[in-house]
């Protein structure tokens, strides 16, 4: 763009320069034509029209025109300006002509961009092209570079997740031994610290299972309606021990999904609320459907979500400090939710609100 600017400045100068020399050339025939008609008149008439020429006051262009036209004198100067109208277009009609070319080279140019940028995104490792000068050379180099940084973090947190897995496991063979055998010598003994041991061990498995994206995931028709029953159901004790009331709307409402791992969803969300629930509290679950995704929205009327938590309340292990829980279950209905092409939020309107959006 820069080198148009360049030409159409020196078309301008041109333009000037040319208006500037046909200029002194009129004045030139004009002058000539005055002289002309001077050594005609008498001596006495010579001076006295010098002497009016000279005059600061009057233009000599003014007593030339008036002088001229006394003796009858029409010099024709259309010519002059059909010839100055004609440079004017033909350095007008360059700079259109030099834009047009400018801008299809650049509409090519970009073409060709996106192009080469495409057939590297597709593997394709189409060659630098031998015009393609430093930006082709720089775009490839660029574009490796992104390719690197993306596998070795894929790779990093498929190392994580192996090692996360990994130690579950360790963790849940000696677990379960020691809840047999403590079972089995003292049926009356309290094991709740191993089961809850257990459970954190079940949950990591989850939550490591779902971001490895070892855990295949269904496509089947769910009712919504059905699956949050089921996941109430499993977890209705939590509600009567506390005195929550629960009331799920009836729908026929399917999408398709994988019935046991959104009924898991489900369930992480009503364990949520019966943590942090007090008696009275009620959940209400309620569902939306559109031409393009199906809603499913769990509302309490409980005292909401702090600020400061609704940025962190999805993360893995995080978890306010009244929470006897172990921070995965909001974190695993999010893995959940995205595994079957659905979103989960979090907000407050009068209470908490959770929110689940599938997309057809």
């Amino acid at each position: 763009m820069n080198g148009l600017k360049i030409r159409f400045a020196v078309y301008f100068c041109i333009l000037t320069a040319l208006s500037f020399f046909a200029y002194k050339n009129f004045q030139a025939k004009y002058t000539a034509s005055l002289s002309a008609v001077l050594q005609y008149l008498p001596d006495e008439k010579k001076i006295e029209a010098l002497q009016k020429i000279k005059t600061e006051s009057i233009r000599t262009e003014d007593i030339k025109t008036e002088l001229l036209e006394k003796l009858m004198y029409r010099e024709d100067y259309s010519f002059f300006y059909l010839m100055l109208c004609a440079v004017f277009v033909l350095i007008l009609s360059a700079f259109l002509l030099e834009y047009f070319f400018y801008r299809r080279q650049n509409k090519k140019e970009t073409d060709n961009i996106a192009s080469y940028l495409d057939s590297l995104e597709k593997g394709e490792g189409k060659l630098i092209p031998k015009n393609g000068g430093l930006l082709y050379d720089r775009l490839y180099k660029l574009y490796t570079e992104l390719i690197f940084e993306r596998e070795n973090a894929q790779a990093e947190k498929l190392r994580f997740q192996k090692n996360l897995e990994d130690i579950a496991h360790q963790i849940k063979t000696p677990i379960t031994a020691m809840l047999l055998s403590l079972e089995n010598s003292s049926p009356s003994a309290d094991n709740s610290p191993l089961h809850r041991l257990n459970e954190l061990t079940e949950r990591l498995l989850h939550s490591a299972s779902l971001e490895s994206g070892t855990v295949p995931m269904k496509k089947e028709p769910v009712s919504v309606y059905e699956a949050c029953f089921e996941a109430y159901e499993a977890c209705e004790h939590l509600f009567e021990q506390k005195g929550i009331a629960v009331h799920i709307e009836s729908s026929g409402i399917l999408i398709s999904a994988d019935y046991y791992w959104i009924t898991e969803a489900f369930m992480n969300i009503f364990k949520n609320a019966a943590s942090y629930l007090s008696k009275g509290n009620t959940v209400n679950v309620f569902f939306n459907e559109t031409p393009l995704y199906t809603e499913v929205i769990f509302k309490d009327d409980g005292s909401g979500i702090q600020k400061e938590a609704l940025r962190s309340v999805f993360n893995r292990f995080y978890k306010t400090p009244d929470s006897k829980g172990f921070g995965l279950g909001l974190n695993i209905a999010k893995s959940i939710a995205e595994k079957n092409n659905g979103t989960l939020c979090a907000y407050n309107e009068n209470g908490a609100v959770f929110k689940f959006t599938f997309y057809k």
